[in-house]
């Protein structure tokens, strides 16, 4: 079988209380190839765009891998990551934290499915 390979990316995106403004997007981009049968090359990054000058981004805090059928050539895998994020109002300091996070499934098919949530 021909092996395939391809780029799945997804973001959570967090605008300001009116919906007018982009506060950030945290993505996950996962790089995967797969003939069929099974997945193989599987590489994932996470980063954060579009950040607002009362944001701080503080990185990737957390994040999960797993093969769907552990122990023989996979045929799918879930992976998450986490980010987290501050907002500073400038006259008065931080406010709140958001931890966004965005997960992709793909399947040896080159399939997938994006999910996003915080």
């Amino acid at each position: 079988m021909t092996t395939i390979c391809k780029t799945a990316k997804g973001y959570w995106g967090k605008r300001n209380f009116f919906k007018t403004k982009i506060l950030y997007r945290w993505w996950q981009e996962k790089h995967f190839c797969y003939n069929g049968n099974y997945l193989s090359n599987t590489r994932v990054q996470a980063y954060a765009t579009n950040i607002a000058p009362t944001i701080n981004y503080h990185g990737q805090i957390s994040q999960f891998n797993r093969d769907c059928n552990p122990g023989v050539l996979p045929q799918c895998n879930e992976s998450g990551r986490q980010g987290k994020f501050e907002n500073v109002v400038p006259s008065v300091g931080p406010v709140g934290y958001s931890y966004p996070w965005v997960s992709i499934k793909n399947q040896a098919g080159g399939h997938f499915v994006i999910g996003s949530w915080e």
